[in-house]
This record gives C-alpha cells, sequence and structure tokens, in this order.
C-alpha cells in the first residue's frame, strides 16, 4: 500500500507531535508500532554514505601522508620536520621571529619554518594574533 504525498506529510506531522508532546521514545515507539502494521517504508540504505565518508577519510589520510613525507630543501640541506608542538602567540611575536627563536636562524630554515608552520595551520598570508594557538614544527 502507496501513500500518497499528503498522507506521507501527514504521517510525518504526527510523529513530530508525538516526539514533541511525548518524548523521543514515545516517537520511537509509535515508528515501531506503525512498522509492525505495515505502515512505513524501509530507510534508505546508508551503505553508500559509509562508503563515500570511508573514500574521503582515506584519501585526507593519504594526503597527509604526502605533505608530512615532504621535505623542504635549499642550499643542499634538507629542513624536514619531526614532529609539531603548539605555541601561544605572544605580544610582538610574528612569525619571523617565532621562526629565528625556533630554528637555527638561517635564511633558509626560516623561511622553511614559516612555510611549514603556514601550511599546518592553513594560513593565507603571515598574520598572527596574540594569545591564538598555533601549530609549528620540530626540527633536529
Amino acid at each position: 500500500m502507496r501513500y500518497s504525498k499528503y498522507e506521507t506529510a501527514a504521517k510525518r506531522f504526527e510523529s513530530e507531535y508525538i516526539a514533541y508532546t511525548h518524548g523521543a521514545q514515545a516517537q520511537r515507539n509509535a515508528y515501531a508500532a506503525a512498522c509492525r502494521a505495515g505502515r512505513c517504508r524501509k530507510p534508505a540504505s546508508s551503505g553508500f554514505v559509509l562508503k563515500m565518508m570511508l573514500l574521503i577519510a582515506a584519501a585526507l589520510i593519504a594526503a597527509s601522508l604526502v605533505f608530512a613525507a615532504a621535505s623542504v630543501k635549499a642550499s643542499g640541506k634538507s629542513y624536514e620536520p619531526v614532529g609539531f608542538k603548539s605555541i601561544v602567540v605572544e605580544c610582538g611575536d610574528t612569525l619571523s621571529s617565532i621562526a629565528a627563536r625556533e630554528t637555527d636562524g638561517t635564511a633558509e630554515a626560516v623561511s622553511a619554518f614559516i612555510k611549514e608552520t603556514k601550511r599546518m595551520n592553513s594560513m593565507a598570508d603571515d598574520c598572527i594574533k596574540t594569545g591564538n594557538y598555533i601549530c609549528v614544527p620540530t626540527y633536529q
């Protein structure tokens, strides 16, 4: 037996009214009773949604592994981060001052640090605000 769109809307309204007046358990009980009486449709399968979510998660993991494996090379020396840490931006800090404090201070190291920090924090420019937490790479 198929219901028209008006009958389906009426059933949905009735279900929402039950949930509003009697709580979620009453709504589940009413839905179960309707299913036993053969008046409800089987919910759509979430298999496709689950597969898509897993595919997206796998793509994100693969992309993060590719970025984590990338190293910045300048002047024959490799500046590859070995980890990261979170720091609080202090008053007067800039990405350059943080980079000079966290690296050996060479221009290549500072440049690599800033580039990696901007990538890790999805920053479009060098602006940072006092009191914010940012992730910075750590080097050996």
